[in-house]
């Protein structure tokens, strides 16, 4: 899986047009009204999309439509962290600000045991109805979805949105829009006072994970 190399910040603008930059592999393009798109450019080695984010100012969220990781438990996850938080910075917006971040996500045997929890304890979900739900943080809502968030917590995608975070935010709920191989996801983030015991959140890596890799 390709990852692209930390190197040196420089802008290159492209053609007439002041609206569009090249940082670092990613082509950014400024669509006014506080939309900015990042999208990594290819190579002729590169198979499969391009890695892609749309970033909001005025509503402080980002989403992203494609984006390629690894499935293990290496460094790639932190990287991949690291690459959004800079993408939201040169998009204008700190990751600390950031009210939600949305992807699609494959099935994989992590979210699966998820979706397969929420319907064991949610007996009124047909057996073939798609999940539409919202999990609210471990030790705010209901106990019942105390497992639900145990899988999600684990999940990769999971991982890579709370470790570009800073410890002054949290991901509080989780909504999730099951599909036939895969799921809308949307982490959503509230600001969190580190002497707070009431919330769960493991700082531990933090000063190493949220160093800005373009500078």
């Amino acid at each position: 899986m390709r990852f692209f190399t930390i190197t040196s910040l420089s802008f290159l603008l492209v053609g007439a047009n002041a609206h569009v930059l090249v940082v670092n592999g990613y082509t950014f393009q400024d669509l006014g009204d506080g939309l900015c798109t990042a999208t990594s450019m290819q190579n002729s080695e590169d198979s499969g999309l391009p890695n892609k984010f749309e970033v909001n100012k005025a509503d402080r969220t980002m989403t992203i439509e494609n984006l390629n990781i690894n499935d293990d438990d290496g460094p790639n996850k932190l990287f991949t962290s690291n690459t959004m938080a800079a993408v939201c910075r040169e998009c204008g917006l700190e990751p600390k600000n950031l009210n939600e971040v949305a992807m699609t996500v494959s099935k994989d045997p992590c979210l699966e045991s998820a979706l397969n929890t929420y319907r064991s304890i949610h007996s009124d979900i047909e057996e073939n109805e798609k999940i539409v739900a919202t999990v609210i943080l471990d030790g705010t809502g209901s106990d019942l979805d105390r497992q639900v968030w145990f899988y999600l917590f684990h999940c990769t995608s999971y991982e890579i949105v709370e470790r570009m975070l800073t410890p002054k935010s949290i991901l509080s709920k989780v909504s999730i829009e099951e599909g036939d191989e895969d799921c809308l996801m949307s982490y959503f983030i509230e600001s969190h006072d580190e002497d707070d015991e009431t919330t769960i959140y493991n700082a531990e890596g933090y000063g190493e994970r949220y160093s800005d890799v373009w500078t």
